[in-house]
């Protein structure tokens, strides 16, 4: 089954919406850590930033060509004050390993195989937020 960029897009727009109050944000993933405005509790951003050979070109059986794009979802967490930096902080890699798991369980009915890249964490400045960049891989088929 073939699966294009946005049904990817809004599969994982899903999947985040689906846990208890996460909630998209209006700015793209690029400009989601340049300033604070942007930035929200449990705030997050999805991209489907590049795509290339998925190594299985079977585009005449019929089966579409395979790409395998790469996802990246940013989140922010609020951390509060820091006389409760160290509870905040480990709370939000709890979420982290929430956000992964549910991003790694199943598409019923989409014929995509999503393998966990790796994930980064900074604290811009303000030390407001816990900001958690997680990149999939997800193998999938586009055709006409």
């Amino acid at each position: 089954m073939a699966l294009s960029f946005t049904s990817i897009h809004s599969l994982i727009v899903a999947k985040m919406n689906s846990m208890s109050g996460f909630k998209e944000s209006r700015y793209p993933v690029e400009y989601f850590t340049r300033t604070t405005n942007p930035l929200t509790h449990l705030g997050y951003s999805v991209s489907v930033s590049s795509s290339g050979n998925g190594g299985r070109q079977r585009y005449n059986s019929g089966a579409g060509v395979a790409i395998l794009s790469t996802v990246v979802v940013l989140f922010a967490f609020r951390l509060r004050p820091t006389d409760a930096y160290p509870t905040d902080y480990k709370l939000s890699l709890d979420k982290e390993e929430q956000v992964i798991l549910k991003l790694l369980s199943a598409y019923t009915g989409n014929s995509m195989e999503i393998q966990f890249v790796g994930s980064e964490r900074t604290i811009p400045d303000s030390m407001e937020y816990s900001i958690h960049n997680l990149t999939f891989n997800v193998i999938h088929y586009i055709k006409e």
